[in-house]
């Protein structure tokens, strides 16, 4: 009998640290998009560097590590967004570094990069 009591305690404490764990997953779980505003800047960014516009594909979120948002033709010559999707209290992603290397852009650089604040 001292089995099969101890076999229930051990089912109901699994049962009960997985129902803990997938809501503290759901409660504190990692944001998977981009914030609003800063997707429109990179928007307003890729259209004034005539760059982006071709590169960057706006269906694909851009810290979703889509192959548009991150591409490595050849070492030396990358388009690399990168992303933080665990600041405490926030629900979104945010941009925290862009490598436009070697991409032949000539210009100035947009003041919208004031908008990507992380």
């Amino acid at each position: 009998m001292p089995c099969n009591s101890q076999m229930g305690f051990k089912l109901s404490s699994v049962l009960c640290l997985s129902m803990v764990f997938c809501c503290c997953s759901l409660q504190w779980g990692e944001a998977t998009v981009t914030h609003p505003q800063e997707v429109a800047a990179l928007k307003i960014i890729a259209k004034k560097m005539k760059y982006g516009i071709w590169i960057w594909d706006f269906s694909q979120d851009p810290c979703s590590g889509g192959k548009s948002w991150n591409l490595n033709k050849t070492k030396g010559n990358e388009t690399f967004v990168s992303c933080n999707c665990g600041i405490p209290g926030e629900k979104f992603c945010r941009v925290t570094h862009i490598l436009l290397k070697r991409q032949d852009l000539s210009g100035v650089i947009p003041p919208e990069f004031v908008n990507l604040t992380f």
